[in-house]
């Protein structure tokens, strides 16, 4: 020991110098980073020609749906023309990459996405219609939008027969092919579903057999079981896997199918499908694929490695241990692409079948005989859940001790050895292992898929630093920063970027700015000089480093001094944060610490418009006080029906003013939103509770305070002890999780962690009885959306779990009077279990009850499309979210399964009117920055080009937290299609 603390010792000493000195200042930084990046741009070329179409464009859209019909369709058709008369290097085509504008390529989809409302359809399509083509593609193209439009599927049938013809013919079709035909037509299928997806599948299969000498890759299936009945299903199967190609399916019914006909048909199989081995009882198939198709190259090990490792779990269920030691020894690398082996072998499946004794059984045999082997994860996993964690120690205390044990074993050993004994508060004999780690330096522990020793010795060295916060020993915090910035600081390092981060992260934890400040103003000079993005980054993360030591004024100097912003004004950059801080928030604060209020309420205003969920934004606008503050928090409610920030800080407003009534009013409001408010950070979560109890002391109701009062200090101490469970110290972070339910027992979030957390340490009896409490006070704990607190994501999953759910939440819907979000909880629990019909069956009733339960919408369009239902569900559950959340701010609006594409495109429009208008106009020049960029978008302008695409302000829209819907339209598989087409056959010139 002493030894090992005379090495440490050495190292600090040696490292110290370089690290510990003050700040530098943004003066001195600035200079260094000047004086590294230089900025080579010459040459000059025709400028950008688009420009007066793209605005034509911009008009057009905003003033669509004021135009009669006739006028719409005239004005969009002229400009379609006009873009289609445009010089190829002028706008993006699928032939190509050539695009004046990264961020807003102008292509066909750009017209897609700006159609005339639904009511224009049928003028817009007669108007084509009455066009002469003279037989050209772009024309039928034209004509083919057209059909869609009306929703006339004979129509597009015809013009598809039409087009296949012109492209067997070399005049009439140069630009198109059949592979463009037959992916087009499977596009446009979705627009009638089942049968004629089923149809498309046949012909497209078909042309595959009539064209035997052309590649055909990689193909989707779709489910065929559910289309076509499984006698149908079986012969469609048959002729598609014996193609020159890899076949995707998705639906496990389908999948299951397609296995056995693999094996009935392995003599005349071309390729090897990997992915159709998804079980542990796929052992047959993947032993006749291997035995068929011999060793695996390079790119197809990537694909057989999954694969590989459900095998090898297959073989030690069956018990067949020999030839599970045997394969693991001949697989080599395709194992290695396969991950774990507990996640695709299932540690509840293999509970439910009794055969977590016997892989870990296998286990402790295989590392016995090789310890460098990438398994002891899964070892002390399995270990856990048998009670067993001290065999497992002991057994790693056993090969660790082996003499002319091999570098990489030794590394791996001691790695879990670690682990095991810090989950067992052991952490003087942990951290004595991992401090001799960390002194050996990241040496060669490399495993394949395991990641890189130097990334490891970093994670090591963050560690001992956060175990020497937590557990109150600065000395292994100074050793571990000091052996992370020594090892950051060799030239030539590889993965410098990746590296360097979680090393910010921890001094910034840990309050030492001049050791960050050194980090981030050093580095960039080891990159390539000219790499703008990183030198954005650097600079933007040394914002944030000043503003979190508060040296404010070193903020305002980089804002109005660096070149490096990439913008002309703060407006321009996005929502970017370090240390969960946003640059915009360190720049308000900054403007009103030097007492420009107004320019500090300017941006403060814009970044709640972004991000309407950060609470010290909030708590800066209140500071800064003025007129209006309450109409603004309104207005900034009415924009997201779903963010309860508003009304929190609402509250708090009218509480300060004595206005108590109507502040408890909105607080309740608030926390109606999401009660259990699990997307907020450390620190934040449960922030409304901390304002009712002080609104209720206020009104004299002491003991209701205390309650809230307890609510929210068990949430800060559960937050804590996520720290202590990350950090390895298991024991530990239980009790304090226990503790926390001393202060309020009815907190579905920590009931939840501690039954995952004592399922995870082999305690199921206890793990059963936070199960149960969890699952009875989750209905009450949701509101129209709910956010899973980190630390509960996994309380569905396994059949531990879902049985205990089953129970609670079946007897909660049979009571009268039960809420909706015990049938939404049903169908969540049937989604987990993939049973989607069901599923979605049980999020219909859940709206039915309420239909703005945005999170049962959400849900029954993703069921909708797991089931392949064709009642309609997916229409009106994207259409609910775009009445709901115009904004589209707390999902991915994703249309591939609307059938209905008038009421689809009626809807997009009516959410965009819907959505509140904010000023999208500077807020705090960036004047070097502007200059820079100005110098840099005239050359790049005079190139005919993007010389540097971050020096554009980009899709403002996404910046304020508002998802492009119309591009979401345009992704659409018919839009898309017809984009594609269009593009391909855009005559040269």
């Amino acid at each position: 020991m002493k030894n090992v603390s005379l090495v440490a010792g050495l190292l600090v000493l040696a490292v110290a110098p370089l690290w510990s000195a003050d700040f530098q200042g943004a003066d001195a930084v600035l200079k260094k980073m000047l004086k590294a990046h230089e900025k080579p741009l010459e040459g000059a070329k025709p400028a950008d020609t688009t420009e007066e179409i793209r605005q034509k464009l911009a008009d057009f859209r905003a003033q669509a749906e004021t135009l009669p019909p006739d006028q719409a369709a005239t004005q969009w058709l002229a400009l379609f023309d006009a873009f289609s008369a445009l010089p190829p290097r002028d706008f993006y085509n699928s032939r190509g990459s050539n695009f004046s504008n990264f961020y807003d390529r102008f292509s066909a989809k750009s017209f897609l996405q700006a159609l005339p409302p639904a009511g224009a359809w049928d003028e817009l399509a007669r108007q084509i219609e009455a066009r002469k083509d003279g037989g050209e593609l772009r024309g039928k193209g034209l004509r083919l939008l057209a059909t869609i439009l009306r929703g006339d599927a004979a129509g597009r049938e015809r013009l598809l027969k039409e087009l296949r013809t012109m492209a067997g013919n070399p005049k009439q079709g140069a630009g198109i092919d059949l592979q463009t035909l037959d992916a087009m037509e499977e596009q446009l299928a979705t627009l009638s579903g089942g049968d004629a997806q089923l149809a498309a599948f046949e012909l497209r299969l078909a042309r595959m057999e009539a064209r035997p000498d052309v590649p055909v890759g990689s193909f989707e299936v779709p489910p065929l079981v559910k289309l076509a009945g499984r006698e149908r299903a079986q012969a469609l199967l048959q002729r598609a896997l014996v193609l020159d190609g890899t076949v995707r399916i998705l639906d496990d019914e389908t999948r299951r199918l397609a296995a056995t006909v693999a094996l009935q048909s392995l003599p005349r199989l071309r390729k090897p499908s990997w992915t159709l081995v998804r079980e542990i009882d796929d052992g047959p198939l993947y032993e006749a694929l291997a035995a068929r198709f011999g060793k695996p190259g390079t790119e197809e090990a990537y694909e057989r490695g999954p694969a590989a490792m459900i095998y090898l779990v297959g073989l030690v269920a069956h018990g067949r241990t020999k030839d599970a030691v045997r394969f693991v020894s001949e697989a080599g690398t395709t194992l290695s692409q396969g991950g774990s082996l507990v996640a695709h072998g299932s540690v509840d499946y293999l509970l439910r079948r009794g055969l977590v004794r016997q892989v870990n059984d296998f286990l402790h045999e295989l590392l016995s005989g090789d310890p460098a082997l990438p398994y002891w994860s899964d070892y002390i996993q399995l270990s856990a859940r048998l009670g067993e964690s001290d065999k497992a120690l002991a057994f790693a205390r056993e090969i660790a001790a082996r003499p002319d044990l091999a570098p990489e074993a030794q590394q791996e050993a001691n790695r879990y050895e670690v682990e095991a004994l810090l989950a067992a508060d052991d952490v003087d004999g942990g951290v004595k292992i991992l401090r001799a780690m960390i002194q050996k330096g990241p040496g060669s522990d490399r495993q394949p898929g395991q990641g890189d020793g130097a990334t490891r010795h970093i994670e090591r060295c963050v560690r001992l630093a956060q175990l020497g916060r937590l557990l109150g020993r600065p000395e292994w915090t100074d050793e571990g920063v000091a052996a992370a910035l020594a090892n950051l600081s060799k030239p030539g390092q590889p993965f410098g970027q990746q590296m360097a981060e979680p090393v910010l992260q921890l001094l910034l934890t840990l309050g030492r700015g001049p050791e960050a400040e050194k980090l981030e103003s050093d580095f960039p000079a080891a990159g390539n000089p000219g790499n703008n993005s990183l030198f954005n980054d650097r600079t933007e993360k040394l914002a944030i480093i000043y503003h979190s030591a508060g040296r404010h004024a070193d903020v305002l100097q980089l804002l109005e001094q660096s070149p490096y912003w990439s913008v002309s004004d703060l407006s321009g950059l996005s929502a970017s944060e370090t240390a969960r801080i946003p640059l915009l928030f360190a720049a308000a604060k900054a403007l009103a610490v030097a007492g420009r209020k107004e320019e500090a309420r300017r941006v403060v205003n814009r970044l709640l418009e972004r991000q309407g969920g950060y609470d010290p934004a909030y708590a800066l606008l209140l500071e800064l006080g003025g007129d209006g503050l309450e109409a603004r928090l309104d207005a900034l409610a009415l924009r997201d029906r779903f963010q309860e920030r508003p009304l929190i800080w609402k509250a708090k407003l009218q509480s300060d003013a004595g206005r108590l009534d109507e502040a408890e009013k909105t607080v309740r409001a608030a926390i109606a939103i999401d009660p259990s408010d699990g997307e907020e950070g450390k620190g934040d979560r449960m922030r409304a509770y901390a304002v009712l109890g002080d609104v209720l002391e206020k009104k004299g109701d002491a003991a209701q305070a205390k309650i809230m009062r307890g609510a929210v200090e068990a949430i800060r101490l559960s937050e804590d002890a996520d720290d202590w469970w990350q950090a390895g110290l298991l024991r530990r972070a239980v009790k304090m999780y226990e503790e926390a339910l001393g202060h309020f027992a009815d907190a579905y979030c920590i009931q939840s962690r501690l039954a995952l957390r004592y399922s995870e340490l082999g305690d199921m009896a206890k793990a059963e009885e936070h199960y149960q409490r969890a699952f009875e006070l989750m209905p009450g704990s949701f509101g129209r959306i709910e956010s899973h607190c980190f630390g509960c994501e996994g309380a569905f999953s396994g059949d531990h779990a879902q049985n205990i759910a089953e129970r609670v939440f079946t007897k909660l819907a049979a009571e009268p009077g039960a809420r909706p979000q015990v049938f939404y909880l049903l169908g969540y629990l049937r989604d987990q279990q993939q049973r989607p019909g069901e599923a979605a069956a049980l999020f219909q009733r859940a709206v039915q009850f309420d239909p703005d339960y945005f999170n049962a919408w959400l849900h029954l369009r993703g069921a909708a499309h797991a089931a392949n239902l064709a009642g309609g569900e997916a229409d009106a559950a994207t259409l609910a979210l775009l009445r709901l959340d115009p904004t589209a701010g707390h999902y991915y609006p994703s249309f591939e399964d609307v059938r209905d594409l008038r009421g689809l495109w009626d809807a997009v429009l009516a959410a965009e009117k819907n959505r509140p208008v904010f000023d999208k106009g500077p807020i705090f020049g960036l004047p070097a920055a502007a200059l820079e960029a100005e110098r840099r978008l005239k050359l790049a302008k005079a190139m005919g080009q993007d010389a540097n695409f971050s020096y554009r302000t980009g899709n403002d829209d996404y910046r304020l937290g508002q998802k492009d819907l119309r591009q979401a339209f345009g992704q659409h598989p018919a839009m898309s299609a017809l984009t594609t087409f269009l593009e391909r056959v855009t005559p040269q010139r």
